[in-house]
């Protein structure tokens, strides 16, 4: 088995490779123009300097954000046409989730909080048994959603309630606002703080992917993920 990741959602364009026995290769470039116009030469490029073939892929996992409207749906559209052409199963892996399944990784119950800009935030807050070997974690949502600047107290609160026994939560933001707010904020005993440059993480994509890939759960086509605040 050979998967493909690649996550488009923000400032970096995330490339991964996994085997059966977890992530074997990744590359990171900033998401310009020129590179978001290049996705498919950087992806070969890739591939070959991995010491891999296109021929050899057998799945493909694509982040389906939530994050930028365009920058989502580019990565998106690039693995679509990717994956018709070749006729790979598609896994569609929420980046939020993905973050977290690295942070779970840690040894730790993660929160995500990544800019939605507008004065917006993407969250979620997840549970996982941080004692289980990483292949057989599972990470369960407890809460995901667009949260208001104003809100961030609340969903605070809300994974301290999720969270009761004391347990390290690992907060993490894309936005020294949101890091400067939870440092002034109490937070429960044994929790940390990180500031990270963009949320795709390799690590966490490769994770989910393989346990999507043994269950099944595969796509033939991929859409972006978006959360959206109720309509009042």
């Amino acid at each position: 088995m050979l998967c493909a990741l690649l996550d488009t959602s923000g400032d970096l364009l995330v490339f991964g490779l996994v085997t059966d026995g977890g992530l074997v290769a990744a590359a990171k470039h900033r998401h310009t123009r020129e590179n978001a116009r290049c996705i498919g030469a950087l992806f070969h490029r890739f591939i070959e300097q991995s010491r891999f073939e296109l021929g050899q892929l057998t799945h493909f996992a694509i982040g389906i954000g939530p994050g930028t409207f365009i920058g989502t749906r580019t990565g998106i559209a690039f693995a679509n046409g990717f994956c018709v052409s070749r006729q790979l199963p598609m896994v569609a892996v929420g980046t939020l989730r993905a973050a977290a399944a690295g942070a779970s990784m840690r040894g730790s119950y993660p929160v995500c909080i990544r800019s939605a800009r507008h004065n917006s935030y993407y969250a979620g807050i997840y549970d996982t048994d941080p004692c289980a070997p990483p292949r057989d974690r599972t990470l369960v949502p407890i809460y995901e959603g667009e949260v208001p600047r104003a809100e961030l107290g609340a969903l605070l609160q809300r994974a301290r309630q999720a969270h009761a026994e004391n347990r390290h939560i690992r907060i993490l933001t894309d936005d020294c606002n949101v890091l400067e707010l939870m440092r002034q904020a109490e937070l429960p005993p044994g929790s940390s703080l990180e500031l990270t440059c963009d949320f795709p993480d390799p690590y966490g994509m490769a994770l989910l992917a393989l346990g999507a890939i043994r269950r099944g759960d595969t796509v033939q086509f991929a859409d972006a993920l978006y959360f959206r605040r109720p309509v009042p």
